[in-house]
């Protein structure tokens, strides 16, 4: 069985937010999303990356290591990071955590570990319409290949086209991202407009 590596995904553009969205203060915790989720998956995983651009990847602590995008990839969104880590470590499962899913937790997290199918292309959320949610999910090494073999058809397409273990969330607020200030609002992490 493929070890279980982890992943936040904190390098993406923030073009709809307007500002990086991996920085934005947790409304819990305070600290920056990616931290929080960084720190999340430390407990469902011994070792965690955070795959991030270069400014951010200057401020990670010693502990956690950064993998920055090849700007081959620079064009893919979120497969971009995917990719970096299959070829950082190919043999590996990467648990995967965006960083705009504010309201993710390690219960969350520990139930996509503990209900992992190797063998398939990975093991993801589906919400309430039955759409998958790749970017809180276990991808393993298949579904990593898959992906390296069609960058441009994106994560979701990869693993709903082919074998994955899909889990209806307990709570639905899991699968809440945000990705504009609107989304910020609705998720209570900024005040309402007055």
């Amino acid at each position: 069985m493929p070890r279980v590596l982890g992943l936040v995904l904190a390098g993406g553009r923030s073009a709809r937010m307007g500002t990086d969205k991996a920085r934005l203060l947790h409304p819990v915790s305070g600290k920056p999303l990616w931290r929080h989720a960084a720190e999340l998956l430390t407990g469902c995983c011994g070792t965690v990356f955070v795959s991030c651009r270069d400014g951010l990847a200057a401020e990670l602590p010693s502990g956690i290591p950064p993998l920055t995008d090849s700007p081959a990839w620079d064009d893919h969104g979120p497969a971009a990071g995917l990719l970096t880590a299959h070829r950082h470590a190919p043999d590996a499962a990467w648990l995967v955590l965006a960083a705009d899913f504010p309201f993710a937790t390690a219960e969350g997290l520990r139930r996509l570990v503990d209900a992992r199918a190797p063998g398939l292309l990975g093991t993801a959320y589906v919400n309430m319409q039955g759409v998958l949610e790749p970017l809180l999910a276990v991808w393993e090494p298949e579904g990593l290949s898959a992906l390296s073999l069609a960058p441009g058809h994106g994560p979701r397409r990869v693993l709903d086209t082919g074998p994955c273990k899909r889990l209806t969330p307990d709570n639905a607020r899991l699968l809440v991202n945000v990705n504009t200030p609107e989304e910020l609002r609705e998720a209570g992490m900024l005040p309402p407009r007055t």
